[in-house]
């Protein structure tokens, strides 16, 4: 039988030339490839204007974190109210609208009848132990606006606290179409969404089982989605400063009521806008289906 040399000496060079990474390139290298498209995706995408309001809850001690994004809204030129929750950091007092402990949301109201957001603006709620591990509050507003999004957060990093593995960041992905979003520690109301969530439930202190009514919103109709493009770090576990039990007590009473086990029951998957590609693939239909 004739052996083709040509095939004989790729076989042998296959074997014995080239360097195994070569052959078998790293998890870490064809992630950052992937990471790559994303970024390149989504800074095309900065060109889509969406504005926003910015409103956040605060304790002192965590003035630093919040400090670098309340220098991102500014910079895009959006509005900034603070609450602290028990007194106000020099580097943040321009912003601050009031002090004094109280809940999360109840507090939430109160900026955003202190300073309601715009006709056309997204409301954007944010916790104080949260930092962008990859893009930034205007790369998480263009891919919002861009996928059509009506409630939306960025995804998680690995390395952040996270309750639910949906939210953590999907490589090569812009974003995702999901029953779901969680009510921290940064979320996204858009302005179609904005009379149907805003003012926030207080019979939710702390907001926990808000999901649940926002997940009836996405089978009405409405969007939400994780957006990949933009990855978060939670630096804090669920709950620590307040009394988990209780309001996770509630929750799953309620959940219960639904026939539900757990929130991730919740999280359906309406597909993925991969990065390369021109536009979401649930832009021709509606809602979450």
């Amino acid at each position: 039988m004739v052996t083709d040399p040509g095939r004989e000496t790729w076989q042998a060079m296959l074997k014995r030339r080239l360097p195994r990474p070569l052959l078998e390139p790293s998890r870490a290298a064809l992630r950052g490839a992937r990471r790559a498209v994303v970024w390149a995706h989504a800074s095309r995408l900065a060109g889509h204007h969406a504005t926003a309001s910015f409103y956040c809850v605060y304790r002192r001690k965590n003035a630093k974190v919040v400090a670098p994004l309340v220098a991102q809204a500014r910079a895009l030129g959006w509005p900034v109210l603070l609450w602290a929750l028990d007194e106000a950091a020099p580097s943040l007092t321009q912003w601050t609208a009031g002090t004094g402990t109280g809940s999360k949301f109840a507090l939430c109201n109160r900026l955003l009848a202190q300073g309601p957001p715009g006709l056309d603006a997204h409301v954007i709620i944010c916790d104080d132990d949260v930092r962008f591990h990859a893009g930034d509050l205007a790369r998480l507003l263009a891919v919002t606006g861009a996928a059509g999004l009506d409630i939306s957060q960025p995804s998680h990093d690995l390395h952040s606290h996270f309750s639910h593995a949906i939210c953590v960041r999907q490589e090569g992905s812009l974003a995702r179409l999901s029953g779901f979003v969680e009510i921290g520690p940064l979320f996204v109301v858009g302005p179609r969404a904005r009379d149907r969530v805003i003012p926030f439930d207080e019979r939710r202190p702390m907001g926990w089982g808000l999901e649940i009514d926002w997940s009836a919103l996405a089978r009405d109709g409405l969007r939400l989605g994780i957006v990949d493009a933009t990855s978060v770090e939670h630096l804090g576990p669920v709950g620590r400063d307040y009394d988990v039990d209780e309001a996770r007590t509630a929750m799953n009473a309620e959940l219960g009521s639904l026939g539900l086990r757990d929130l991730a029951d919740l999280a359906t998957d309406g597909g993925t806008w991969w990065a390369g590609t021109r536009r979401a693939p649930w832009s021709r239909r509606g809602g979450n289906h």
